[in-house]
C-alpha cells in the first residue's frame, strides 16, 4: 500500500537546490573531462596536434559548459541541464558522422549521456526528444555511411543502426522508470530533511526552556544562605554552592578527594556516617557538627540533610549554618530549618512545573499545577489566571482554585480596566490591602462580595516582553511577604508566563496543521465536482458514491484514519477521465472497441496524476483499481480475488449500483431492487461475494428505516 507524505511548504525549493547540485557536478566532471583531454593530447601528440580543427570544439565545449554553470548557479536549471544535454547530442552526432569514415564506434556510447541526464533531470517529455533526436543522427549517419557504423565488417550500415536503435529504446524505457523512482527518492529525502529540521527546531525550544528552569534553580540553590551540598549515596559530593568555598576555604575538586568524614573532628566521623545512612533511609536528619576548615579552623555548624530524588536517583541535599554565634544558635536553627524545607519545596514545585510543561501540551492542566503550587508554596487563600487576548487586548479567565463560588468565571477586561487591566498595562505588580478597599475595587463582582478576602495582589505574567496574562493572589488576611516569597512568586509568574506562550505555540501550530488539512479536503473536493461538471450525465456521482463508499467501509469495521483515505480515494475515482477526450467521455451511445481501449486509460492516467503527491498516496487504491474485477478479468492490472485492495472492492459495488440506478442518455435508470438483483447475480465473478452480501444488507437496512420513518 502506498503511504503518503506530508509536503513541506518549500519542498519545491529544496527538490531544486538538489537538482541545482546534481547539474552543478555534471557540468564540473565535463568540464575536467575536455580540459583533461586537451592537456593529454598535447602530452602524447606535441602542440603540433592542437590545430585550429582541435582547439575550435574543445574550446566552444568550454565555453558552453561555462554558461551552463553561470546559468545553473543564476537557478536557470532547466536551461542550464537543456544546454548539457544539447552540447553532447552535438558532440555525440559529429563524432558519429565523423566514425563512418575512421570506423571508430566509440561516440556512439557518448548519446547514453544526454538520455540518463534528460531521464534523471527533466523528466519523460526531454527523455522523449533526446531519444527521437539520437535515433534521428543515427539513422541519418546509417544512410549516408559506406561500412556500418559500429566499427567495419560486413554487416550493412542500417542493421548496426537498429541494432543500436533496439538497445537505446530498451535503455530510454528503464532510465523513465528508474527516473520516476530518482525523482521519488529526491522528493523523499527532502522531506525527511524538512521534518528533521522541524523536530530539531521543537527540540532545540523545549531545551532552552528547560534551561531557562536550570539556570533559575541553580541561581536559587548558589544563593541559599550558609554552605550547601548534595552527597550521593557512596558519600561524595555531588554538589556544593559557592559559600563552601568561601567560608570553609576547599575547592569541589578538594571536596570531592576528601569526603564528608574529612571536614570534621575525628571523635565525630563515625556519627556523620551514621547520619548519612540514616538519611537514605528515613529521609532527613538535623544535627550539631563541629567543621574543620582548610587552615584548620573549627567552626559549629548545625547541619540539616534531606533525601532528595533527582532523574530516579537518591542523594542527600543538606545545608549547613555557622553557630559560632551561641545566643543566636537556636532561633537561627529553627528559621533556617523551616527555610531550607520550603526552598526545597520551591525547587521541587519548580521542578513540579517544568516537567508539566515538558509532559503535556494542554494549557488547562498546566495552569491547574502552576496553581496549586502558588496556593501550596505561597500559602495564599485562593488564585486566579487572567488570559491576555492580543486581537482584542482583553483580559479574561483562564484558571481559579480556592473560590467557594464560581468567582471571576466571567471576567472580561480590557487593559487598564480594574486592578488586573491596570497591572497588565503598566507590566507592574498592585496590591490592595483592607476588606473595605477591596469590597470598593470589587465592587462590580458580586460573587466576591461574600468570600471576605482582605488583600489582593495583581502580578502581569510576561514571557520573551510578551503579555500572557495577570496572576491573581486573593487572601483573608493581610499579606506579609518576604524576600524569598517575593523572589519564588516572581519566579512562579515566570514560569507560568513560560508554560501559557509553549502551550499557545502548540495551539497555534495544531490550528495550522488543521487549516491545512481543510483546505487539502476542500481541493479535492472541488476536483471532484469539477468532475462531475466535465460529464453532465454523471452529475453528484461523485458524492452519492462518496457517501454509500463511506457508510459500506464503517460497516465492514474500517478505522477512522482508514476511512479518510476511502473518502478521498472515492471523490477522486474518475478523475483519471481528465485526461479523456470529450467527444468520448460524452458521446451518448456505445463506445466502440478503439474508444473503449481510450476510456479504460483513465485508471493509469489517475496513478499518474495522483501518484507524486504524497498526500494522496494512501487514496490511490480506488482511483486505480476500481475497474479490477474478483475473476480477474477487470483492468488495468487484472487483479483477482483478495489482491484486489478491500477499498476498491467495496467502491466496485456502490459505483456499480449508482451507475445503474442513475439515468444516462443511452437508457434509463434501474430500480433499486434491479440494480441489487445483478450485484447478487454478479458475485464472486465481477465483485467480492463478501462485500456484496454486506452492501445488499445495508441497503436493505437503508429502505426499511426509509419505510417506517
Amino acid at each position: 500500500m502506498l503511504t503518503p507524505q506530508p509536503t513541506p511548504p518549500d519542498l519545491s525549493s529544496r527538490l531544486l537546490r538538489q537538482r541545482r547540485r546534481v547539474v552543478e557536478a555534471f557540468l564540473w566532471v565535463l568540464l575536467g573531462v575536455v580540459a583533461l583531454s586537451l592537456a593529454v593530447m598535447a602530452a602524447l601528440l606535441g602542440r603540433e596536434a592542437l590545430t585550429a580543427q582541435v582547439l575550435v570544439p574543445h574550446v566552444a565545449l568550454l565555453g558552453l559548459v561555462v554558461v551552463g554553470l553561470v546559468l545553473n548557479d543564476r537557478h536557470r536549471y532547466e536551461v542550464a541541464v537543456w544546454l548539457l544535454v544539447c552540447v553532447l547530442l552535438l558532440g555525440a552526432t559529429l563524432g558519429v558522422f565523423v566514425s563512418q569514415v575512421s570506423g571508430d564506434a566509440g561516440p556512439l556510447l557518448l548519446y547514453f549521456v544526454p538520455l540518463v541526464l534528460a531521464a534523471l533531470l527533466l523528466g519523460r517529455r526531454a527523455l522523449l526528444v533526446t531519444g527521437a533526436v539520437t535515433l534521428a543522427s543515427v539513422a541519418a549517419a546509417a544512410l549516408l555511411a559506406a561500412r556500418p557504423p559500429l566499427g567495419g565488417g560486413d554487416e550493412p550500415a542500417w542493421m548496426a543502426a537498429l541494432q543500436f536503435g533496439i538497445v537505446y529504446v530498451v535503455v530510454a524505457f528503464f532510465l523513465d522508470r528508474f527516473g520516476l523512482v530518482f525523482l521519488d527518492t529526491l522528493r523523499t529525502s527532502v522531506y525527511q530533511e524538512a521534518r528533521l529540521n522541524e523536530e530539531a527546531t521543537l527540540k532545540l525550544r523545549a531545551h532552552q526552556a528547560l534551561r531557562e528552569g536550570e539556570r533559575f534553580n541553580d541561581v536559587l540553590v548558589e544563593n541559599l544562605p550558609g554552605i550547601f551540598f548534595m552527597l550521593d549515596r557512596s558519600g561524595s559530593f555531588f554538589r556544593v554552592n559557592r559559600y563552601v568555598t568561601e567560608n570553609l576555604g576547599y575547592s569541589a575538586s578538594e571536596l570531592q578527594r576528601l569526603g564528608p568524614e574529612a571536614l570534621v573532628r575525628p571523635t565525630e566521623r563515625a556519627l556523620v556516617k551514621e547520619r548519612l545512612a540514616e538519611v537514605f533511609e528515613k529521609g532527613h536528619v538535623a544535627q550539631q557538627l563541629t567543621i574543620v576548615d582548610k587552615y584548620g579552623r573549627q567552626i559549629p555548624y548545625f547541619v540539616r540533610s534531606t533525601r532528595v530524588t533527582l532523574g530516579g536517583t537518591d542523594y542527600v541535599a543538606g545545608i549547613g549554618i555557622d553557630r559560632s554565634e551561641i545566643d543566636e544558635v537556636q532561633s537561627r536553627v529553627q528559621l533556617l530549618n523551616v527555610e531550607l524545607r520550603e526552598r526545597l519545596e520551591r525547587i521541587t514545585a519548580l521542578r513540579d512545573i517544568d516537567r508539566a510543561m515538558a509532559g503535556n501540551m494542554d494549557l488547562g492542566a498546566t495552569l491547574n499545577v502552576v496553581l496549586q503550587q502558588v496556593m501550596q508554596r505561597l500559602q495564599v487563600d485562593a488564585v486566579s489566571i487572567l488570559l491576555y487576548r492580543a486581537d482584542s487586548q482583553t483580559l479574561r479567565y483562564g484558571a481559579s482554585r480556592g473560590f467557594e463560588g464560581a468567582a471571576l468565571r466571567r471576567t472580561d477586561l480590557r487593559l487598564g480596566e480594574g486592578l488586573a487591566g491596570r497591572a497588565a498595562l503598566l507590566r507592574e505588580p498592585l496590591t490592595l490591602e483592607g476588606r473595605a478597599a477591596f469590597r470598593d475595587a470589587f465592587a462590580g463582582a458580586s460573587s466576591l462580595q461574600h468570600e471576605e478576602f482582605e488583600s489582593y495582589m495583581a502580578v502581569p505574567l510576561v514571557s520573551k516582553s510578551q503579555l500572557q496574562g495577570v496572576l491573581e493572589l486573593f487572601n483573608r488576611r493581610p499579606f506579609e511577604p518576604d524576600e524569598d516569597w517575593s523572589d519564588f512568586l516572581v519566579a512562579l509568574a515566570t514560569q507560568a508566563a513560560l508554560a501559557i506562550d509553549t502551550a499557545r505555540l502548540f495551539d497555534d501550530l495544531e490550528r495550522s496543521n488543521h487549516e491545512l488539512r481543510l483546505a487539502y479536503e476542500t481541493t479535492i473536493e472541488g476536483w471532484a465536482r469539477a468532475l462531475d461538471l466535465k460529464d453532465e450525465a454523471t452529475e453528484g456521482h461523485s458524492r452519492r458514491v462518496t457517501d454509500l463508499t463511506v457508510r459500506l467501509a464503517r460497516r465492514l469495521g474500517m478505522c477512522e484514519d482508514e476511512l479518510v483515505h476511502v473518502r478521498r480515494g472515492a471523490l477522486l475515482h474518475d478523475i483519471g477521465k481528465m485526461g479523456i477526450p470529450d467527444h468520448i467521455l460524452r458521446k451518448p451511445g456505445p463506445l466502440t472497441e478503439g474508444e473503449w481501449e481510450v476510456m479504460k486509460q483513465h485508471t493509469t492516467f489517475a496513478h499518474d496524476l495522483l501518484a507524486p503527491i504524497p498526500f494522496l498516496r494512501s487514496a490511490l487504491e480506488i482511483p486505480y483499481c476500481h475497474h479490477e474485477r474478483f475473476d480477474g478479468s477487470g483492468y488495468p492490472l487484472g487483479l483477482e480475488g483478495e489482491q484486489i485492495p478491500l477499498s476498491a472492492r467495496l467502491f466496485a459495488v456502490v459505483d456499480v449500483f449508482d451507475a445503474l440506478t442513475s439515468e444516462r442518455p443511452y437508457r434509463e435508470a434501474w430500480g433499486p431492487q434491479r440494480a441489487l438483483g445483478y450485484i447478487a447475480a454478479q458475485a464472486g465473478r465481477h465483485f467480492d461475494p463478501a462485500v456484496a452480501a454486506e452492501f445488499m444488507e445495508l441497503m436493505q437496512g437503508s429502505r426499511e428505516r426509509a419505510a417506517t420513518g
